[in-house]
């Protein structure tokens, strides 16, 4: 279990740093303490953090499957870009790969 607490609390550093959020800014919107969260981020808490904790978490951005599983979860917009890209035709597949290419030489 501890090891699982230290996981999470350096994925949740890594959440925060992602989002470009304070610890203070982070513990205010996600509704705990800047305490808790500290004891979170730094894996003291062997059962990690609570459901309301990971809702509250989960309301400023953080990834709570990654903080959970160390998956990253696509975001709507990133699901809809890969659906959009498997429903196309093998030409239409061709041309992101192109786009990228010419933007890498420019």
């Amino acid at each position: 279990m501890a090891e699982f607490a230290q996981g999470m609390g350096e994925r949740l550093g890594l959440e925060r740093e992602r989002l470009a959020l304070t610890s203070e800014e982070t513990a205010t919107r996600a509704g705990i303490s800047e305490t808790r969260l500290a004891v979170l981020e730094q894996g003291e808490d062997p059962g990690g953090a609570d459901a309301v904790e990971l809702a509250g978490l989960a309301s400023v951005g953080v990834d709570v499957t990654f903080l959970l599983t160390g998956q990253r979860v696509l975001a709507q917009d990133e699901r809809e870009l890969v659906e959009n890209y498997r429903a196309s035709s093998p030409e239409q597949k061709k041309r992101p790969a192109t786009t990228g290419h010419a933007v890498e030489k420019s």
